[in-house]
C-alpha cells in the first residue's frame, strides 16, 4: 500500500443556499501527499466528522474523481446543520486513486475542525444590538406564542396601546392571566353603572314583580340583592 499524507484547512468561504441566506456548506482545502510526493490526477475522497471519541457525527461525504494538482485539491463539504453544534469535531479524510474501486486508505491522524463552520451557528442574542431588529423586518406571524418563553415579555417591554383588541385571541385572556388590581377602572372603556332599586315585598310573599330600571341595562351585566337585616327570601 503507498502511504499518503494529507495536510487540509477549512477555509472561511461559506456557500449560499439561496439569495441572502448562508448555507452550510464550507470549502476545505488540502494537500495530498503520495508515496512521499505531491500527488497529480484524479483521486477519490471520503469525509467525516468525529467527536472526541472517534465515533461518527452526520453523513459521511463521498467525493469521486477530485483532481489534484501539485497535490493541492480544494471540495465543499456539506454535513448540514446538526452536526458543528459547539463541541469538539475532527474531520477524518479517506483516500484512493480515482481509477481504483478498492478500499480507502484512511489518513491519520483525523484533522481538528477550527472555527469557520462553527460561525454559522453564532449566537444570535450575543450578535444582534439592541433594537436592531424592528417590526419592518419581522414578517406577519413570524413570533408566535410558541416561540415566546414564559414571562419573556415584562410590561416594561410593552409600549402603552400597542396591544389593542385586534391583537387578542377570543378568551386569550382570562382572569388567571391578569394579577389582583392590574386592569384599573380607568382602562376600561366605557362606564360602570350602578343602579339601586327599591320596593317593599308583603312577608310571605310569592308575587313577581316587574321592576322598571333606568339607564342601558346590557345582557351580561350582573344583578345584586341587598336585603334587610333580619329578612330572609321565601
Amino acid at each position: 500500500m503507498r502511504a499518503m499524507g494529507i495536510f487540509g484547512s477549512a477555509l472561511a468561504l461559506s456557500m449560499a443556499s439561496q439569495a441572502g441566506a448562508v448555507g452550510t456548506a464550507f470549502t476545505y482545502q488540502g494537500t495530498l501527499e503520495d508515496a512521499g510526493q505531491p500527488a497529480n490526477g484524479l483521486y477519490d475522497l471520503q469525509f467525516r466528522v468525529q467527536d472526541v471519541a472517534s465515533a461518527q457525527v452526520g453523513p459521511l461525504l463521498t467525493i469521486n474523481d477530485v483532481t489534484l494538482t501539485a497535490g493541492v485539491f480544494t471540495v465543499q463539504l456539506d454535513f448540514g446543520v446538526s452536526v458543528f453544534t459547539g463541541a469538539e469535531r475532527y474531520l477524518q479524510i479517506g483516500v484512493r486513486p480515482g481509477a481504483s474501486v478498492g478500499s480507502y486508505t484512511i489518513l491519520s491522524p483525523s484533522t481538528p475542525i477550527q472555527s469557520t463552520p462553527y460561525a454559522q451557528v453564532a449566537d444570535l442574542a450575543m450578535t444582534v444590538a439592541n433594537g436592531a431588529v424592528d417590526t419592518s423586518q419581522l414578517a406577519f406571524d413570524a413570533v408566535t406564542a410558541s416561540r415566546i418563553a414564559t414571562n419573556a415579555v415584562a410590561s416594561s417591554e410593552i409600549v402603552d396601546g400597542s396591544v389593542g383588541e385586534l391583537e387578542l385571541a377570543n378568551g386569550s385572556v382570562t382572569t388567571l392571566k391578569l394579577p389582583s388590581g392590574g386592569v384599573p377602572h380607568s382602562r376600561l372603556a366605557g362606564e360602570l353603572n350602578t343602579y339601586a332599586i327599591g320596593i317593599s315585598v308583603p312577608a310571605d310573599s310569592c308575587v313577581d314583580y316587574i321592576v322598571p330600571v333606568g339607564g342601558d341595562i346590557n345582557q351580561n351585566d350582573i344583578p345584586l340583592l341587598a336585603m334587610a337585616s333580619g329578612t330572609s327570601l321565601p
